[in-house]
């Protein structure tokens, strides 16, 4: 058994989907050098089938013990009942060998194996809840509360919410405004509740660079000199594309041959006529490529609904725009980004009706090493490992 404190990482989204990669493997491939890393994840079978090889070389690499469990999808609530029994299955099977210190459990699905072995192994447990999922869930529409189903499920949560306030030995969230949320109905808790944002790893998103710009628009047949607005990421249902069709549509007012490229794994829908205008181009890319073509943009897009839920969001995809040169562009009230567009001048706006475009001429262009260093100064990786350190520190100095 090896000398370093043991961890074990629960995540619900798969080290083989690209935000497991960004926002878990980056993190735990750095603790891993002070830390004996054991890592459960839930893994769609395709990404698992494309990627799994890279992602366990990656691991075997680092040190960490990866246990790959296959997510299942239907029926609806009771297959997420059978991944928890899986989950917790494993790792009581690992914790007999590792016996565990630690937990560290990403969301509130794999909190509840968190809080299980906390109560019959004394495992110290992390509730790294990310934002305000159970929130999510309703405001998206996928928890109806027309539904008796859904209305338990959703009371099941509330109650389990509620354990993991309370009897986590440390709570992470991703921003300030979603820290207040919860100070507000549970003072109490205030001296565990930790901020640590989504974070980039600047060797994967790279400096940006003239020539890897063009070379991507030639790839793409993007016209050199027209303005590109892109965004990253996701289309579930928080998000917003009508948002995306909004700013696209100002943009155009300005600037005629204006594009969107669209960078997902998503189908992208409700975009037909900018599709057949030939002013939208969309493309699958792994992980490690994505930064390249974030270079080829002018500027970026943040596009969640406008719900309570979107102060928990600490969006992933500022943290690599910025990183690769790029300003955004996010409707109001999403997590802390109003503030960091103040506190970082030039690299993003919040979007106003009235005065966007216009809004553009002020804040573009904007030199992209700047952003870059802006990007290094609240989403640096080593930050957010370094405030992870310090919680796990903490919670076994004592024992």
């Amino acid at each position: 058994m090896s000398n370093k404190t043991s961890v074990l990482y629960i995540s619900y989204e798969g080290m083989t989907d690209p935000l497991g990669q960004s926002q878990v493997l980056s993190y735990m491939e750095k603790l891993s050098r002070v830390y004996d890393i054991s890592i459960i994840s839930c893994d769609k079978k395709d990404r698992y089938e494309k990627s799994g090889n890279e992602i366990r070389e990656k691991c075997l690499k680092a040190g960490i013990s990866w246990h790959p469990l296959f997510y299942t999808k239907s029926p609806p609530v009771f297959s997420t009942l059978y991944d928890v029994w899986r989950i917790k299955k494993k790792a009581g099977q690992l914790n007999k060998v590792k016996q565990f210190r630690i937990v560290h459990c990403r969301s509130y699905i794999t909190a509840i194996v968190g809080l299980w072995m906390k109560k019959k192994y004394g495992t110290r447990f992390i509730f790294d809840m990310r934002g305000f999922w159970i929130d999510e869930k309703i405001e998206a529409g996928y928890w109806d509360q027309r539904k008796f189903l859904y209305r338990s499920v959703t009371n099941y949560f509330r109650k389990k919410e509620e354990q993991f306030y309370e009897q986590s030995d440390a709570i992470v969230t991703l921003t300030h405004a979603s820290q207040k949320a919860i100070e507000k109905i549970k003072p109490a808790i205030a001296y565990k509740i930790h901020i640590i944002p989504t974070c980039v790893n600047l060797d994967v998103f790279k400096p940006y660079d003239i020539a890897t710009r063009n070379e991507v628009r030639k790839k793409l047949e993007i016209p050199v000199d027209a303005f590109v607005l892109l965004y990253s990421g996701g289309f579930g249902a928080n998000y917003n594309i009508a948002f995306l069709l909004e700013v696209y549509n100002k943009i155009k007012e300005q600037e005629p041959g204006a594009c969107i490229l669209i960078l997902s794994k998503d189908g992208v829908t409700g975009l037909e006529q900018e599709k057949n205008a030939g002013k939208i181009f969309s493309i699958s890319l792994p992980y490690s490529q994505v930064g390249d073509y974030l270079m080829a943009a002018d500027l970026g897009v943040i596009n969640y609904m406008n719900q309570f839920s979107v102060a928990g969001r600490s969006p992933t995809k500022l943290a690599e725009y910025w990183a690769c040169g790029l300003p955004a562009v996010a409707p109001p009230g999403v997590g802390d980004v109003e503030y960091l567009f103040a506190h970082y001048p030039k690299s993003g706006i919040i979007y106003n009706e009235a005065t966007f475009p216009s809004e553009l001429v002020a804040t573009l262009p904007v030199k992209k090493e700047t952003l870059r260093s802006y990007a290094d100064d609240y989403f640096n990786l080593e930050k957010g490992v370094r405030l992870y350190t310090i919680i796990y520190e903490n919670l076994t100095r004592n024992e």
